[in-house]
């Protein structure tokens, strides 16, 4: 979905990840993301051969067509802030006097300001003039001719009967048929069915009257096996683009890493002494980031189905197609649950061995299910924000334990909404 766990990068956050100056949060979510997106490489190739058609020209062009200076280059500041100094030294008067010398009034700079002043006379001498120059007299209005008798009014012809419209024989228009709710919700089972609910650049909308499946960069195989189901299908309309160019997956790219931040650098040393190396640490943080994109992508899937069929929508389906949406809450409520409980226990695997989780409940009593799945993905974006600033080492008042333990709460409370949305809503 087009509203998925991580939206598209910029140019800019490209450009950045190329010249090494993100974040390690952002870089390693980045990497993730441009493994599985087409349209995101391709853009950051598009992006390093721009570069590389730059560095080509400076080195084969420029500095073989454009001459060295004549000289080497001076600091031209330094010389303003010199003349600046020497010219506060000698006062006003001073400058005038120079100015004004006997030795200094050229015959070229007396010429130019007889000019000037010739220039000043006159336009003085105009705005005099205009001054003094006598107002005419305001002109008195003719008085107004007397109207003349107005014609007695003329009979009006009685208004013609309307002529009946022709009508022309023939067979009567087929009405056309109109998309229900029930058909998209039969896309969405589809998407679900074929796993493309969860990632994939798919969105699903009704416009004039049809289902429109629209993509780009969506994968060959999920478009193809869109294109057998729904293809000859009444009432629905399929659009695939390809992206702009498509390059190969990205090999392991040797990006210079930024310079981390205290707050993150001391986090990473203990991952890693924890885990016996850097790189265990950062495919343990790698494999955590995978469950809390996968989890999100279920609860952004939930949260579109709460969108397009809102209470009043859903009131309208049939009793097959309640059933149906229903089977979608049941298998995403399920998928969201379980993920929401392996999240929680990795965390405190890596950032607090040995601790019990929260076992509080937070009951929902009265709510839809639309509002709950609501609810489930604010949480959720909550405890990513939260794992996003611990990882960005952002700097805080509070104590170095005090994010970890706030996150691990989060992921409690999340855990404990999922369980209890999949057994209200999902059984």
């Amino acid at each position: 979905m087009p509203d998925g766990p991580l939206l598209h990068p910029d140019e800019g956050e490209l450009l950045r990840y190329a010249d090494g100056e993100l974040s390690f949060w952002r870089r390693l979510r980045l990497r993730r993301h441009l493994a599985a997106c087409w349209q995101c490489r391709a853009a950051l190739a598009e992006l390093e051969r721009t570069i590389g058609e730059c560095v080509r020209y400076r080195r084969q062009v420029l500095a073989r067509c454009v001459p060295e200076p004549p000289e080497p280059w001076f600091d031209l500041r330094r010389r303003i802030e010199q003349w600046e100094a020497e010219r506060a030294e000698v006062s006003l008067a001073r400058r005038l006097w120079v100015r004004l010398a006997p030795g200094a009034l050229t015959p070229q700079r007396l010429a130019v300001a007889v000019v000037l002043a010739a220039l000043v006379w006159a336009q003085a001498t105009l705005i005099l003039r205009n001054r003094e120059a006598p107002r005419p007299a305001p002109v008195e209005a003719a008085p107004a001719p007397a109207p003349l008798a107005s014609p007695p009014p003329r009979a009006e012809p009685p208004p013609a009967s309307p002529r009946p419209k022709a009508t022309v024989a023939g067979p009567s228009a087929a009405p056309v048929e109109m998309a229900t709710a029930g058909d998209e919700l039969r896309v969405f089972a589809l998407l679900r069915r074929l796993g493309a609910d969860l990632g994939e650049p798919v969105e699903v909308s009704r416009q004039g009257g049809r289902v429109v499946v629209a993509g780009t960069g969506v994968s060959p195989e999920v478009e193809r096996r869109l294109t057998a189901e729904l293809g000859t299908a009444p009432r629905i309309t399929l659009r695939f683009a390809a992206p702009a160019s498509e390059v190969p997956p990205p090999a392991a790219r040797g990006v210079v890493t930024a310079e981390l931040r205290p707050e993150t650098a001391r986090l990473l040393a203990g991952l890693e002494q924890q885990l016996g190396g850097r790189a265990n640490a950062e495919q343990a943080l790698g494999e955590l980031l995978e469950a809390n994109d996968t989890l999100l992508a279920h609860l952004h899937a939930l949260r579109r189905l709460a969108e397009r069929f809102p209470p009043e929508v859903e009131a309208q389906l049939a009793v097959s197609e309640r059933r149906l949406l229903a089977g979608l809450l049941a298998e995403h409520g399920a998928g969201a649950a379980a993920l929401a409980a392996s999240l929680e226990a990795r965390a405190r695997t890596l950032f607090a061995p040995g601790s019990l989780a929260a076992v509080e409940s937070f009951p929902g009593v009265g709510v839809s299910w639309q509002e709950a799945a609501a609810e489930l993905l604010r949480l959720a974006r909550g405890a990513e924000s939260r794992l996003a600033t611990m990882l960005e080492g952002a700097a805080t008042e509070e104590s170095p334990g005090a994010p970890v333990r706030e996150w691990l709460a989060e992921l409690a409370r999340l855990r404990v909404e999922t369980e209890a949305f999949r057994r209200r809503f999902a059984e």
